[in-house]
């Protein structure tokens, strides 16, 4: 079953540099979600990736906080498009996902980046709907000479397609 693009959204700070930052979660995220039945929160060491999976049946939103670069991957479901976005500097993305796409979060960085997922399924080890598809490079650093599962370069740089119109909150 195919799923459809993640929808990703740059969220704007609302507070002065003095205050910090401060972020809402866009209303479309909250309803993306509904019934709001399992969150957790997770950071990802410089260099490393978390995801290369998708679920079966749970609508996910990633909230993904950085100060650094970091990388965002997914394809739309089995052999399918690996697609890609590269993300620069400091500030908090929003990505809904529906069920079957798979995603990975890479931190192309030198700072620990912060993720809180969300979604409208408990989490039940009894009836698992998690499954693993890989989708990132292995390595930030990895040469384009080695492709990945499915055939796509590993970098931006040797034509890794990408979504370049982000909406903005």
């Amino acid at each position: 079953m195919q799923g459809s693009q993640p929808q990703v959204v740059v969220l704007d700070n609302a507070a002065s540099e003095d205050d910090g930052a401060s972020f809402s979660v866009p209303q479309f995220c909250l309803e993306f979600i509904g019934a709001l039945k399992d969150v957790h929160v997770a950071s990802i060491k410089p260099g490393h990736t978390r995801g290369d999976h998708y679920h079966v049946a749970r609508r996910e939103v990633i909230l993904v906080t950085h100060i650094d670069r970091w990388s965002l991957y997914w394809d739309t479901g089995e052999d399918t498009e690996i697609l890609g976005r590269r993300f620069d500097g400091g500030g908090v993305v929003a990505i809904a996902l529906l069920p079957n796409v798979a995603y990975a979060i890479r931190n192309d960085g030198k700072e620990l980046l912060w993720i809180v997922a969300a979604m409208d399924g408990a989490h039940d080890p009894a009836h698992p709907d998690t499954y693993r598809r890989v989708v990132s490079p292995s390595s930030p650093s990895e040469s384009t000479s080695h492709p990945i599962p499915g055939g796509v370069p590993n970098s931006f740089e040797s034509g890794l397609k990408t979504i370049e119109d982000v909406e903005r909150f």
